[in-house]
C-alpha cells in the first residue's frame, strides 16, 4: 500500500520497479470546449504508484480562487498524463512533463494545458532548462537533452547510478546521482554530482558530496545545494545507518565550501534565502519543519507560517519569485491532497484540495 511511509523510502532511496509501459504517438484529441486557465498555479499530482489513471494535473486558479481538478483531462479527452509523473516545469511558452512509469516526457502548452507532443524517453525522472534545452535525467544512467525548438532528443549523456534531480548555475548542468537502484540490488550508493558543459554537452566534472545524493536545487546566486537521503538498513527499515545531509557548492570551484548537520527533503530560494524543508532538523526525526536560511550569514530559522497544519506528508515547495508567498503540498495517500498558501503580505494561509499525491507546484508564467 503507498503510504507516507512508503513515500519516504521512494524520496530516501529511489526505490521505483522497472517501468514497461510505453507512450503512444498518437496525437491528441482536444476537448470541444477547453478550459483557459488565467493566472494560477498547476500542481501535479502523481498518483498511486506504477497506476497510470490516478495521475492528474490539478489548476489553481488565483482569480475565481476555483480548484480544475484535472485540467489536462479536461482539455486533452483522449491523451493520458501517464503513470509516475515526477517533475513539471515551464519553459517559455511550454510546460514540461516527465512521466517515469509510462517512458515518456509531455510537452504542453502552457497556457492551456494542451499537449503537443510525447517524447520518448525511457525512465524520465527530473529536469533543468539551459539555452533552449531540457535537460532531463533517467533511471538508464543517462542526461537525455531535448532542443525546446523541435522537441527532439539530440543528445544522450553518461552520468552516475540512479540520477536524480538536475539544476543549472554559472552556465552549468549539475547531476545529483543517487546509486539507489544499485543499493536495493546489493551494491553501493553514488555520492558524485556530475558537472555538465551545455556548451559541449560533455561532463567536465565529478564533484565526491555524500552516499545518496539526491536532491538538488541550484539558486540565482550560483550557488548548488545538494541533500543526499537517508540511508537506511536494508534488513530493518526503521533503523537509519546514515542521516540526511545538506551541502553547498561553490559553482565557481565545483567544490563544496559548506557542510549541514541535516538533510533537506524539498528546496527552493529567492534571492539571498534560501527555503527548506527537512524531516530531521536538530534532531527531530520525522518533524516537517520548514526553514529559511539566510546564504550569506548561513543563519537558519524555523519558520511558523503553516504550523496549525498537521502533515501527513510535505510533498513540494514553491516560492513566488514576485510576492515572497509560501506554498506547500499535503499527501495523504489515501485520497485527495492539499495545497496551502501562505501570504507574506496578509499573513493568512488558505488551502485548496487537488488530487492525489500532490508534489510540484509550477506558477503559470
Amino acid at each position: 500500500m503507498k503510504n507516507s511511509l512508503h513515500q519516504s523510502f521512494l524520496f530516501f532511496i529511489g526505490v521505483f520497479a522497472a517501468f514497461a509501459t510505453s507512450c503512444s504517438d498518437k496525437d491528441p484529441v482536444i476537448a470541444d470546449e477547453p478550459v483557459a486557465p488565467s493566472a494560477g498555479m498547476y500542481v501535479l499530482n502523481e498518483g498511486s504508484f506504477n497506476v497510470a489513471g490516478s495521475s492528474s494535473l490539478s489548476y489553481i486558479d488565483f482569480e475565481t480562487n476555483e480548484v480544475t481538478p484535472n485540467i489536462f483531462q479536461t482539455n486533452n479527452s483522449t491523451a493520458e498524463l501517464g503513470a509516475d509523473p515526477v517533475d513539471m516545469g515551464q519553459y517559455g511558452s511550454l510546460m514540461f512533463i516527465t512521466a517515469t512509469g509510462s517512458n515518456k516526457v509531455l510537452v504542453l502548452d502552457a497556457a492551456s494545458a494542451k499537449q503537443i507532443k510525447a517524447i520518448n524517453i525511457e525512465k524520465p525522472r527530473y529536469m533543468a532548462f539551459h539555452s533552449g534545452k531540457v535537460f532531463v535525467t533517467s533511471y538508464t544512467n543517462q542526461v537525455f537533452v531535448i532542443d525546446t525548438l523541435t522537441n527532439t532528443v539530440t543528445t544522450e549523456i553518461a552520468v552516475g547510478n540512479t540520477p536524480e534531480q538536475i539544476g543549472v548555475a554559472n552556465n552549468k548542468v549539475y547531476v545529483a546521482n543517487s546509486g539507489s537502484n544499485d543499493y536495493i540490488a546489493g551494491g553501493v550508493h553514488d555520492n558524485r554530482v556530475f558537472v555538465i558543459d551545455p556548451a559541449t554537452l560533455s561532463v567536465v566534472k565529478e564533484i565526491e558530496v555524500g552516499d545518496n545524493v539526491y536532491r538538488l536545487h541550484s539558486d540565482a546566486e550560483g550557488n548548488v545545494y545538494v541533500s543526499t537521503g537517508d540511508i537506511f538498513d536494508s534488513n530493518d527499515w526503521s533503523v537509519v545507518l546514515h542521516p540526511a545531509k545538506l551541502y553547498r557548492i561553490n559553482s565557481v570551484t565545483d567544490a563544496v565550501d559548506k557542510e549541514f548537520d541535516f538533510g533537506a527533503q524539498l528546496m527552493d530560494s529567492k534571492g539571498g534565502q534560501l527555503y527548506v524543508v527537512s524531516t530531521n532538523y536538530e534532531g527531530e526525526n520525522g518533524v516537517f519543519n520548514l526553514l529559511q536560511m539566510d546564504k550569506n550569514a548561513d543563519q537558519v530559522n524555523k519558520l511558523d507560517y503553516f504550523n496549525s497544519i498537521t502533515f501527513d506528508y510535505m510533498y513540494a515547495l514553491t516560492v513566488d519569485q514576485e510576492n515572497g508567498d509560501i506554498w506547500v503540498s499535503n499527501a495523504v495517500w489515501t485520497g485527495n491532497g492539499t495545497v496551502h498558501h501562505y501570504s507574506i503580505e496578509s499573513q493568512d494561509t488558505e488551502e485548496f484540495t487537488v488530487g492525489l499525491g500532490p508534489s510540484v507546484l509550477v506558477l503559470k508564467k
